[in-house]
């Protein structure tokens, strides 16, 4: 999915699952393990520097819109250079809808978050 954007430069994104006494193997379905214990993924997307706010906005926009289509909690952290200018924590387990983020919000959010 992150790798589908141009505008973005890199990024990591790492699956993080709590402790569990139940061990994932080979024969169990992933997508029934990840189900029952809690996890998110842990996501940090630099974006290049020099951008107007207006055009972050509809970056961030579009990694929102992207994040919602995911089954798991997700940490969103973007980046330009060594600076964040949005994070956000979506809890999809509670029926957060992100999509729904207006360009008004997303901005104030950038502009608070530098």
């Amino acid at each position: 999915m992150l790798d589908e954007k141009d505008y973005i430069v890199s990024y990591t994104a790492d699956l993080v699952v709590d402790s569990t006494s139940k061990v994932w193997t080979a024969e169990d379905d992933m997508d029934e393990y990840l189900e029952k214990n809690s996890r998110f993924v842990n996501t940090i997307i630099y974006l290049e520097e020099g951008k107007s706010d207006e055009e972050y906005v509809d970056m961030v926009a579009d990694l929102l819109k992207s994040a919602g289509q995911l089954k798991v909690n997700t940490i969103l952290g973007v980046k330009t250079g060594d600076d964040y200018i949005f994070f956000k924590e979506i809890d999809l387990s509670n029926g957060e809808s992100v999509v729904n983020m207006d360009k008004d919000q997303i901005l104030y959010e950038i502009t608070v978050t530098r």
